[in-house]
C-alpha cells in the first residue's frame, strides 16, 4: 500500500421514510495520482475514483456493488483522454477494499 494516497472520502446514505430503514449505502473514493497503473477486465488503467455501493433488496439482505474508473493506457504505454470504467472486477474490488483499508489504518 506505500506510496498510495486517498484524497477524500464521500458517504452518502439513503433512508426510505416508508420502509423506515436505509435502503443504500455508498462510500466514494478519491484516490491520489500514486496509484498505479492496473490490470482490468477492460484493459489497463490507472484508477483515480472508486466506489462500493450496499443495496438493500426487498428479501431485506444486501448486496455490494463496485465500481471503478481512471485514466485508459493505450497499447504503446501512455495515458489517454478516455476514461477507463469497471464494476465488479476483481481489480475494481481490490482497489476499493484497498482504499477502505488504507483509511481504517490512519484512523488509529
Amino acid at each position: 500500500m506505500s506510496g498510495k494516497t486517498v484524497k477524500r472520502v464521500e458517504t452518502t446514505t439513503v433512508f426510505d421514510n416508508k420502509l423506515g430503514t436505509t435502503v443504500r449505502r455508498e462510500f466514494e473514493y478519491v484516490l491520489g495520482d500514486d496509484w498505479p497503473r492496473t490490470e482490468g477486465d477492460r484493459g489497463v488503467f490507472r484508477p483515480t475514483q472508486a466506489r462500493r455501493t450496499t443495496r438493500r433488496l426487498e428479501s431485506g439482505s444486501w448486496i455490494d456493488h463496485y465500481f471503478a474508473s481512471g485514466v485508459y493506457i493505450n497499447k504503446d504505454g501512455t495515458e489517454g483522454i478516455k476514461t477507463h470504467y469497471e464494476f465488479d472486477t476483481p481489480a475494481v474490488i481490490e482497489i476499493v477494499q484497498e482504499s477502505a483499508d488504507m483509511l481504517r489504518e490512519g484512523e488509529q
